[in-house]
């Protein structure tokens, strides 16, 4: 049934102009012919573009230029509709993006634009910049073996931005993330607290422990993350601020920073003042949490219950996850103690003050419970 959806849908694309009637179709990429669009679907190459239009970017991979490593950071990280794997030669292929809507070539900033999403996708996948992205490989062919990865089609600023993401995140592994050798410090070398590059670091490092410690739980992954953090310790340490360092100096303050937050400190407790007021916050959802369920969290939750307490609280599905676990064997726990204190006020008639002395709680928690849960058998 999915791959019915998939086959469907890249046809109704082909189709969408209703001027089109015929495509240009060929078993052996040489011998090329016009026929009726379900007829040319058949085969194994088809005209999937034209001079003055594109539907779709395609990224061709021939067996010389061919890069595992290459081909899965384009496929992980810039997540394509489907890849085309050819049944004769294992290392050739064909990656393609479908376009959500058709990109007209009159247009010269939009011709532009599609050439460098092209030309930028080429060289993350060290792929063939002769391809002209006119004729290319037919998914729905049953000659080629097709790996469909995602359904729905991108707008061209959506590659664009996951393009850019990608390019920066490589800039930053590979010349700010650098592993940070240990010197030892000169005999001479006294800490001033009063000097400006003393105070500039202690600041700005505060700011970084807040930073981490409220957003760690929002970015997809790491790469995304270390880019934000990276851009926001830069804004704060602006050099019109920091008027007595170096670009280079702050740029390797700002590396020394992330590199311990990112190793050490999110293995500490050190700095309590920060701890705690990321306790506070992680309460306060996990609470949200809880009532949004009214207290009794299924064993299995709905998925736009997930999407929405994600969106909600500004936190990642795996973390939504997360805190749906914790708050589930919190309730659980809490029920059992509910059912306690239901039947020795109900059945033994004792008073709050008396059931917390024989549970050991507070007794505005045992009243709450009870209020909260007493409809509980």
């Amino acid at each position: 049934m999915t791959l019915y959806r998939y086959n469907e849908h890249f046809t109704n694309i082909l189709t969408n102009n209703k001027s089109v009637k015929v495509l240009e179709c060929s078993s052996d990429k040489t011998h090329w012919q016009r026929l009726g669009i379900d007829e040319a679907l058949a085969f194994a190459w088809i005209r999937i573009n034209n001079s003055q239009c594109f539907n779709f970017l395609i990224i061709d991979i021939d067996e010389k230029n061919y890069n595992n490593n290459s081909v899965n950071k384009i496929i992980n990280n810039i997540q394509p509709n489907y890849v085309i794997y050819s049944p004769i030669k294992e290392k050739s292929l064909q990656i393609g993006y479908i376009l959500k809507e058709p990109i007209f070539l009159n247009n010269p900033k939009e011709k532009e634009r599609v050439k460098n999403c092209i030309n930028t996708l080429n060289d993350i996948a060290e792929a063939d910049k002769n391809n002209k992205n006119y004729k290319a490989k037919n998914p729905i062919c049953g000659f080629w073996f097709t790996e469909w990865h995602r359904f729905e089609a991108y707008s061209l600023n959506e590659i664009e931005y996951l393009t850019r993401i990608f390019n920066t995140s490589q800039e930053i592994e590979n010349s700010q993330f650098k592993e940070i050798q240990k010197t030892q410090k000169h005999k001479n070398y006294v800490y001033d607290f009063n000097s400006s590059n003393c105070q500039n670091f202690d600041d700005l490092r505060l700011k970084a422990y807040e930073f981490y410690d409220l957003f760690n739980d929002t970015f997809n992954n790491q790469k995304e993350f270390k880019i934000h953090f990276f851009n926001f310790l830069k804004k704060q340490a602006n050099p019109k601020i920091y008027k007595h360092q170096t670009v280079a100096e702050i740029d390797a303050t700002i590396r020394s920073i992330i590199d311990f937050c990112l190793t050490k400190y999110k293995k500490s407790n050190k700095y309590t003042r920060i701890n705690a007021e990321k306790k506070r916050l992680k309460m306060e959802k996990l609470n949200y949490i809880k009532e949004y369920f009214n207290y009794k969290i299924p064993t299995t939750t709905k998925k736009q219950d997930r999407e929405f307490l994600a969106e909600k609280l500004c936190l990642t599905q795996k973390t939504i996850n997360t805190y749906i676990t914790i708050c589930r064997k919190e309730t659980t726990v809490i029920n059992d103690i509910a059912k306690e204190v239901i039947k020795l006020r109900e059945q033994n008639n004792l008073k709050f003050f008396e059931i917390a002395k024989i549970l050991d709680k507070k007794e505005d928690t045992i009243r709450k419970i009870y209020y909260r849960n007493r409809t509980l058998n």
